[in-house]
């Protein structure tokens, strides 16, 4: 029996979402580093283990980001001398957060509609899809209601929050060229067909410059949850736990095998899985921008005062703003929207 490591044993300890009764009398200016390390699973972190400043995560699934969120996030880091920063997950961080400001931050934007839980450490992080998702010529499935599908069911849940062995990224593509790479993603569902109908086929253990592998199954847009629920406890109960360097999605089936991961996944489904159809979502080398689109975001950063106008133009002219893997916030201008393809909708 492998030996756990320190964040497994803190876990066993107290679950992190117990950890949220601590947060209102905490003293933000005498951290430990368990504290940091519950702390996470709510958003925030302290940067480089500085007792002066904090981060704080913001989660914004799919990378949508309605023109009031946007405002919102502008005049709250505007009045509070806040830095914003793009993530390649399409999240926005608020950095150079003071020890004093950091709780009544947390609490407000998540009071209104701006969550920030699980977006660090051992979570499902920010789900993602194409930026361009539902409304794209190439979006032959709207993958923002799955996301949100999976995000009700698995986010801000006791049984979820800090649980798994490490980080889990997850992308859901339904787009026929991508705008960004999705092939690093823990768990990818990549659009596919198969018997004349649109769906995905998922594919495991991407990591950093590691590829995601065939795990020779395909699925249909109303499953996706479904599969999301039993790759992750297949992880989360047989993941190992053991070095932190060693915990990832990756190394359980470089020591299992793609093929007794995929029984495990049938087993904890309760049902039998279909095999891989054929792959559709091609490179992301060959995108095309099809419509005029404004980008946003210098390596990464964008000045308040920038993003409070681009909020202002999108509620005025009522057009969308969309986060990029590729650190921007997407402003579409103008071109005919084609509508995308009905969830499960026969294959044209």
């Amino acid at each position: 029996m492998e030996r756990l490591n320190r964040i497994e044993r803190l876990k066993k300890n107290l679950k992190a979402y117990d950890f949220m009764e601590r947060l209102h009398g905490m003293r933000w200016e005498n951290l430990d580093d368990t504290d940091r390390f519950y702390l996470k699973n709510y958003g925030i972190y302290q940067i480089g283990l500085r007792s002066d400043r904090f981060m704080l995560r913001l989660r914004l699934d799919g990378g949508r980001l309605e023109a009031e969120k946007a405002k919102t996030i502008a005049e709250t880091a505007l009045s509070e001398k806040l830095k914003i920063l793009l993530t390649a997950r399409a999240q926005i961080e608020l950095h150079n957060i003071p020890p004093k400001r950091i709780f009544p931050l947390w609490k407000k934007l998540n009071g209104e509609g701006i969550e920030t839980f699980q977006t660090l450490t051992d979570n499902f992080r920010a789900l993602t899809t194409d930026p361009l998702d539902g409304i794209s010529p190439d979006s032959r499935i709207e993958c923002f209601p799955i996301l949100q599908e999976i995000r009700k069911t698995f986010i801000g849940m006791s049984e979820w929050m800090g649980t798994i062995p490490r980080k889990f990224n997850t992308a859901v593509i339904g787009t026929q060229v991508p705008s960004f790479n999705p092939w690093g993603n823990d768990l990818l569902f990549a659009l596919a067909d198969k018997n004349g109908r649109w769906g995905f086929n998922i594919y495991l253990g991407g990591k950093n410059s590691e590829t995601a592998g065939n795990a020779d199954i395909f699925c249909f847009p109303e499953d996706v949850c479904g599969l999301f629920g039993a790759i992750a406890s297949v992880y989360g109960k047989y993941g190992p736990r053991g070095s932190r360097s060693k915990t990832r999605l990756f190394h359980m089936i470089e020591k299992t095998g793609m093929e007794n991961i995929r029984i495990m996944i049938e087993n904890e489904y309760g049902s039998g899985l279909a095999t891989a159809g054929r792959l559709r979502m091609g490179s992301s080398a060959e995108y095309r921008d099809p419509f005029h689109i404004d980008r946003y975001g210098n390596r990464g950063e964008i000045h308040p005062e920038i993003m409070l106008r681009i909020s202002r133009r999108a509620g005025k002219e009522n057009v969308p703003l969309r986060l990029s893997p590729n650190q921007e916030i997407l402003f579409i201008r103008s071109g005919e929207r084609t509508s995308s393809i009905r969830p499960n909708a026969i294959l044209l």
